[in-house]
């Protein structure tokens, strides 16, 4: 006799069975197999119905199935697949509803086969749907978890809300002059906040955008001048501007991002080219120590540890400076010396890769596709990298006078470490491409962002903590 709970499962099985019948593509093979993986991944079948219907996508994707019977009564089929209408109405018309059995045709007329059609394309977007859903909550576990375990580093806990949206939310809005001028006079001994007075808020920076248009607008016309009219004399500034652009914006948006407030624009530009052409000078003086010979994979690792050292090295000239305790600042710094050493490689590569072909072929696209790259993967590189670095320096710091064992403090070397693996990776043969889009450099980008933002929040953190403890 068989019992309640077995009768229960057969009934949830056959449910299960019912609603896949109307959303599976039985005729496309690849559906069939994706389904059939996707089941015994998930392990929700339990009866011995539930086996057979496995079975049979299996023998449907690998092309042995040659019965075309309904799984339910064995009864032939004339579309495709597996189980009959007649089953189909049988065992899903509710039990208050049903009425004596008739021979119903085994054949499907046309108006009751479009009614099934359209019941399967909704039944199959609501899967589509919930998979979706599935996706984006497996996606917001995974982030929680990388955010939760970056937020320990710092020494903090629990995942961070990331908080994207609210992030870039005043881009698209108009703003005053009065309004940009507040930001650009922020870090005077007039402008700066009691540490009780700091907002703590997430931030919505969005000046960022309006000096990233200008220096483009400004690119634009330049270039304009050595197409339309042949004028040689723009191309160093199509550079140093082609160069500049993002990477200068990048800084201006960790600027907007420092909390304390507590740092001048004055500053920030001396720590953008004094920091950018010191890291660059420490660099150099690295590389004839530890040279890369090839760009290899140990040669990307002496590439990332010797030019991240390099910037870090000039981080440290501001930060016994300034000596600041919060690690926004740190942030802050880093951004700028990053910045620097970034443009002024930048506009290198473009003029060793351009010039020539500009000579001799007369052509000005040729300084344009190196620019462009330069450009865009200048979003998560240089400025982020040293961002985190400088962070994890001033994490490590603290309120203590700045010393060079700091460097190797435990905090500041996970986070100068991170800093050097992303590089590396970035440098590396490695290449991870679909449909022409380099992979590998978005997901590098995306992980350095996160590692900033949660960054960020833990530096908000620590302002709210120190104005309560001084409240």
């Amino acid at each position: 006799m068989v019992s309640e709970n077995n009768k229960e499962l057969v009934k949830r099985d056959l449910s299960l069975i019912l609603q896949l019948n109307t959303k599976v593509h039985y005729e496309n093979k690849a559906e069939v197999k994706q389904v059939y993986e996707w089941i015994l991944q998930k392990r929700i079948f339990q009866t011995p119905l539930g086996t057979a219907y496995i079975n049979k996508l299996a023998d449907i994707f690998n092309e042995v199935d040659d019965s075309n019977q309904c799984l339910l009564c064995a009864a032939d089929l004339y579309n495709h697949g597996v189980i009959c209408p007649n089953c189909v109405e049988k065992y899903s018309r509710p039990k208050e509803q049903k009425k004596p059995e008739a021979k119903r045709a085994e054949t499907v007329r046309p108006q009751e086969a479009g009614i099934q059609e359209d019941r399967a394309d909704i039944n199959y977007q609501q899967q589509v749907s919930d998979i979706s859903r599935q996706a984006a909550a497996a996606v917001r576990g995974g982030l929680n978890t990388i955010t939760s375990k970056i937020n320990e580093m710092a020494g903090e806990s629990g995942a961070v809300e990331l908080k994207l949206r609210d992030l870039f939310s005043n881009v698209f809005k108009k703003h005053t002059r009065k309004e940009s001028e507040e930001i650009f006079i922020a870090g005077t001994l007039e402008t700066t906040p009691d540490e009780s007075e700091i907002a703590v808020l997430w931030p919505k920076p969005w000046l960022f955008s309006r000096v990233l248009i200008v220096l483009l607008l400004s690119f634009g016309l330049l270039y304009v001048c050595a197409t339309e009219f042949g004028n040689p004399n723009v191309i160093p500034g199509m550079i140093f501007l082609g160069a500049l652009a993002v990477p200068f914006s990048v800084m201006i948006f960790i600027f907007e991002t420092n909390a304390p407030r507590n740092i001048s624009i004055f500053e920030v530009i001396k720590m953008f080219f004094f920091g950018g052409a010191a890291s660059l000078v420490m660099t150099l003086f690295l590389y004839e120590m530890f040279p890369a010979e090839e760009m290899n994979y140990a040669g990307a690792v002496i590439v990332g540890a010797v030019e991240e050292f390099g910037k870090i090295l000039a981080v440290t000239i501001f930060v016994k400076m300034l000596n600041p305790k919060y690690i926004l600042n740190g942030m802050l710094i880093g951004a700028a010396v990053g910045a620097g050493f970034a443009v002024f490689e930048s506009a290198g590569y473009i003029f060793r890769f351009g010039i020539l072909n500009y000579m001799f072929l007369d052509k000005i696209n040729s300084f344009m596709d190196i620019m462009v790259l330069r450009a865009w993967t200048s979003v998560g590189a240089h400025v982020i990298w040293t961002a985190i670095a400088g962070a994890g320096l001033v994490l490590a710091k603290g309120e203590e006078p700045f010393s060079f064992s700091q460097l190797f403090h435990p905090k500041c070397m996970t986070f100068f470490t991170i800093a050097v693996v992303l590089h590396a990776v970035w440098d590396c043969p490695l290449q991870f491409e679909a449909g022409g889009i380099n992979v590998k450099l978005l997901i590098l980008i995306a992980a350095a962002w996160i590692v900033l933002l949660v960054l960020l929040s833990v530096g908000l953190k620590q302002i709210e903590k120190l104005s309560a403890a001084t409240a």
